[in-house]
């Protein structure tokens, strides 16, 4: 789709509808990422950390694997902010 053409109301409107899958796929996301750590996969693939494998194997830097790895964590710890 080329946004440059999109009409003002049409741009708003699909980058709101766009913000609410980046919300439901991060959240997705970090459950996978729980279970991963939950599972010790990174082990398999050689990896002292889950840190080490989010940012190897997945390419995040570090500080995106940081704040994921905390935010999967909580996710764990607390289910009812996943909501939020």
């Amino acid at each position: 789709m080329n946004v440059e053409k999109l009409s003002d109301t049409q741009l708003l409107a699909q980058t709101f509808k766009i913000r609410e899958v980046e919300r439901k796929s991060t959240a997705e996301l970090l459950k996978y990422i729980n279970e991963i750590d939950t599972r010790k996969l990174y082990c398999e693939r050689k990896y002292s950390s889950l840190f080490k494998f989010l940012v190897h194997e997945l390419k995040y830097s570090e500080s995106e694997a940081y704040l994921r790895i905390n935010a999967a964590r909580a996710l764990r710890s607390i289910p009812s902010i996943e909501k939020k």
